[in-house]
């Protein structure tokens, strides 16, 4: 059977009171986070009186936007929406979910508090015991004769024992006291601020209903946009050294603090930016003109003169493995929805959920840039072969389950290929030193300077397989015709057609092999001329 459905959407009104409205729960049960706010939709059921009913949803984040209020009913008869009103509320909300387990904690710690008092207690009274029968033992004897030498042993051991044993147990019962004293502090510090924080504002939204029938069924759903809340994108990478498989786990960060906790909701995280609206900049105009020397102005002069700029100015200023998402692409944007519920408190930490995870099979290869950097870079030329693109974000690298390092990946669509960074391998050793520097003087009436660079690179490989390198070094560019530059050894690199003096060696290197790659060249200048950069 098809419900009749209504859908309202209208400016809210502010109301200084409300009368008569009946209150209910409205849980959140979809939430579609952008870059920087999130959309938020409540859900209820209702059984309508004939007439007018007034439904009153409270406890709304304060950071609701009121214009973004939208409000749909289907039910099994005729429904009217009438209106709908926003309304500011001072009071304080329920703490319990936050309070409680905090109140929990500070039970538990009193109670191991009370414990260790008690058996330090018992330790002193111990000690107490102790230090009577040392005072008794050491007074002088009111009658009889004093202790005989083996007596004064024993009784030395037996305290020596004693106390050996009793100190370091009530030293220790004192540091933890000190401990779990801090700890009470810490968390009767964060009792206050939650009771202090939970006193605060919130927003109301009411709505008026007309029902045609009496005990008509109908299910509400409120929705609003909401400020404070964030998502963006990480990643793992998963290496395994064996098989040299690759997997990239897919994940995003979520942060909320919009005073609405989130608990068990249908998550859905959209690459759209609402905040960058629709309409696009308007070009102003590009004006050429001939340079005017500066003319002493009058103060009314002047004036006119900064009224023209302003006028301008205005004119021109512009205006583990992971469950996959199921993705949602329109025309702007990307929606991707987490298959499995979430739950992201209004805590404003981050909070991971997962998007997908994906095998990706690639060429493996070592990229080397030894002027810079003495280390073998593992890098991965693969496609992406998911359903949702990349976003540009952070990833961790991890091989055979230990991280070794971090990186950056650069946006990619579906099915585009790119360079996957994997970290530093200190099993390819680099070096790259100058074998010789060599200077000298050139020409009789006008005389020259040549200096002779010779480099050698120097990569070894210590893996049992053999390996791909690609090694990127470059060479001096003149930048005036006085300056020449000569290549006398390139060792078959191949120039770089986007950088100039840049060149790039590709070399497979067998295991336990070593390769080296000379670099010799010629730099030659008039001899009274201040070079810079040899």
């Amino acid at each position: 059977m098809n419900l009749p459905t209504s859908l309202f959407l209208l400016l809210p009104i502010i109301l200084s009171t409300v009368v008569s409205a009946r209150s209910v729960e409205a849980p959140i049960v979809d939430v579609t986070v952008y870059p920087d706010r999130a959309v938020v939709t409540r859900s209820v059921r209702l059984q309508l009186a004939a007439g007018v009913n007034e439904v009153s949803i409270a406890h709304l984040s304060e950071h609701l936007l009121d214009e973004s209020l939208q409000v749909a009913v289907k039910a099994d008869a005729a429904v009217g929406l009438l209106d709908l009103r926003s309304a500011i509320r001072f009071g304080k909300l329920d703490e319990s979910a936050r309070l409680q387990p905090l109140l929990d904690t500070r039970t538990s710690l009193q109670q191991q508090i009370d414990r260790v008092k008690m058996t330090l207690e018992l330790l002193q009274q111990q000690r107490g015991f102790l230090g009577k029968i040392e005072t008794s033992v050491t007074s002088p004897p009111r009658e009889g004769s004093l202790p005989s030498p083996q007596e004064w042993s024993e009784l030395m051991t037996f305290l020596h024992d004693s106390l050996s044993a009793l100190l370091p147990r009530i030293h220790e019962g004192n540091t933890e006291l000190q401990e779990l004293t801090q700890e009470l502090d810490a968390v009767n510090r964060q009792i206050a601020q939650t009771q202090a924080g939970e006193r605060t504002r919130s927003k109301e939204v009411l709505v008026r209903l007309e029902a045609e029938a009496d005990g008509t069924e109908a299910a509400l759903t409120l929705s609003y946009v909401v400020l404070n809340a964030s998502w963006s994108p990480v990643y793992n990478v998963r290496v395994a050294s064996a098989d040299k498989s690759l997997q990239l786990d897919y994940q995003a960060t979520v942060r909320q603090r919009t005073g609405e906790d989130w608990s068990q909701v249908n998550l859905t995280l959209s690459t759209a930016r609402p905040a960058l609206g629709g309409n696009p900049p308007e070009l102003g105009r590009w004006l050429v003109d001939v340079r005017r020397p500066r003319l002493a102005a009058s103060p009314g002069r002047q004036m006119r003169a900064e009224s023209d700029s302003v006028a301008f100015m205005m004119e021109a200023a512009p205006n583990v493995a992971l469950a996959d998402a199921a993705v949602e692409a329109s025309l702007t944007a990307v929606n991707l929805r987490i298959p499995v519920p979430a739950t992201i408190p209004a805590d404003n930490q981050p909070h991971r959920v997962g998007i997908s995870s994906t095998t990706l099979d690639g060429e493996f290869f070592y990229t080397i840039v030894p002027k810079v950097s003495p280390h073998a870079y593992l890098q991965a030329r693969v496609v992406h072969t998911g359903s949702a693109p990349i976003l540009a974000g952070r990833t961790s690298i991890f091989l055979d389950g230990n991280l070794v390092g971090h990186s950056h990946l650069s946006q990619t669509e579906p099915n585009e290929a790119f360079d996957l960074p994997l970290g530093v391998d200190e099993a390819i050793l680099v070096e790259r030193k100058i074998v010789r520097r060599f200077v000298e003087q050139r020409g009789l009436l006008s005389k020259s300077t040549r200096t002779r660079l010779e480099f050698a690179t120097t990569v070894t490989n210590r893996r049992a397989t053999s390996e791909k390198l690609v090694i990127k070094d470059h060479v001096p560019v003149s930048q005036d015709d006085r300056i020449k530059v000569e290549l006398v050894q390139l060792s078959g690199g191949i120039a770089d057609p986007d950088q100039p003096g840049a060149y790039e060696w590709t070399r497979t290197l067998g295991p336990g092999a070593k390769l080296e790659i000379p670099l010799i060249l010629w730099v030659e200048h008039p001899e009274d001329l201040d070079v810079i950069g040899l």
